[in-house]
């Protein structure tokens, strides 16, 4: 099977080396398309003010890989375009360092790579980590991926957004997303004429629903969301829990 792997940290994070690698050792053809640089937080965006600059990135292993000046969503749709040749049979996003659940899933440029993947019919994956050490998000990516991908190549009008703990994970909870998520607000005092505030998401400890994405990973779960993207019709395909 030939394989897009992408992701908005940057074509040269660890999280996509090891997605590749372990890609590559499961028997598929692997391409690598990547940011040039972190594209956090840009969902599907797309550059619209400038021609895209592709280079090749010179992963060690990785024959096919490529560097993107622009977003997660551009070097998706550089490879839909056929610029870098035959259409992959599955994207790939990630390995995101830190978690996209609840409402960042709509934010993240991880989930939109493989979203913008998806929307074209193609089969697509989003994965993230809570996990700074590679081993461990390695282990789990060589013990659930063939799963995964079994699952969306037979669903590919349904994008799998996948969160991995920081300790655990060696089970498997189809989840829903965690709905509500609310902004904590911080003054960081004034600069000149302006003031500064960052916003950050409240950690929510109470009332959490047991089948959310959140509760999967409290509990030492790797969390699997289906999403159900638009099919050619434009009507959402129906989602179906595993």
């Amino acid at each position: 099977m030939h394989v897009l792997v992408t992701n908005d940290d940057g074509v040269t994070a660890l999280g996509l080396r090891l997605l590749a690698n372990i890609l590559q050792s499961l028997g598929h053809g692997v391409t690598v398309v990547a940011p040039e640089t972190n594209q956090s937080g840009k969902s599907q965006a797309i550059t619209i003010d400038r021609p895209l600059w592709i280079k090749p990135a010179f992963l060690g292993g990785m024959p096919s890989s490529y560097a993107v000046r622009g977003t997660p969503a551009d070097c998706v749709r550089l490879v839909l375009a056929g610029y870098f040749g035959a259409l992959p049979d599955l994207v790939v996003s990630g390995v995101n360092h830190g978690l996209n659940l609840g409402p960042d899933i709509d934010i993240s440029g991880t989930v939109g790579a493989a979203r913008t993947a998806a929307l074209r019919g193609i089969p697509s994956i989003a994965v993230s980590t809570d996990n700074v050490d590679g081993r461990q998000t390695g282990r789990l990516l060589g013990m659930h991926l063939p799963t995964l991908v079994d699952w969306a190549v037979n669903r590919p009008g349904v994008l799998y957004n996948v969160n991995f703990p920081s300790s655990g994970g060696d089970a498997l909870d189809v989840a829903e997303a965690l709905r509500e998520w609310p902004d904590r607000m911080l003054a960081l005092g004034r600069h000149g004429e302006y003031d500064q505030v960052a916003l950050e998401r409240d950690p929510v400890s109470d009332g959490i629903s047991p089948a959310s994405d959140y509760a999967a990973i409290l509990h030492g779960r790797t969390a699997v969301t289906p999403m159900p993207v638009r099919g050619p019709s434009g009507v959402p395909e129906p989602l179906l829990l595993m």
